[in-house]
């Protein structure tokens, strides 16, 4: 009879659990990829303004422009992982 009601148990709450679970671990996932992207697009704005900044002669309208560049070409990038073609 224990056994009975330990298997209904499992049966009725094994598919909310791995609901639950599952959802967890999506959004654990997705803070990760945020967390990672927000400490990696500085790096990767700065290095990139830096290249496109010399390719001008490094002139005062250079940086906005490089900036903006940068920018574009990141989320260019995010585009192309987050939605596949």
């Amino acid at each position: 009879m224990i056994s009975l009601n330990l298997l209904q148990f499992v049966v009725m709450w094994s598919p909310r659990i791995f609901i639950i679970l599952s959802s967890q671990f999506i959004f654990i996932i997705l803070l990760s990829c945020m967390i990672l992207i927000l400490c990696l697009v500085p790096i990767f704005l700065s290095s990139l303004a830096e290249q496109v900044c010399f390719l001008q002669d490094q002139t005062i309208l250079g940086m906005p422009i490089a900036i903006l560049g940068s920018c574009i070409l990141i989320f260019r990038q995010i585009e192309r992982v987050c939605f596949p073609a």
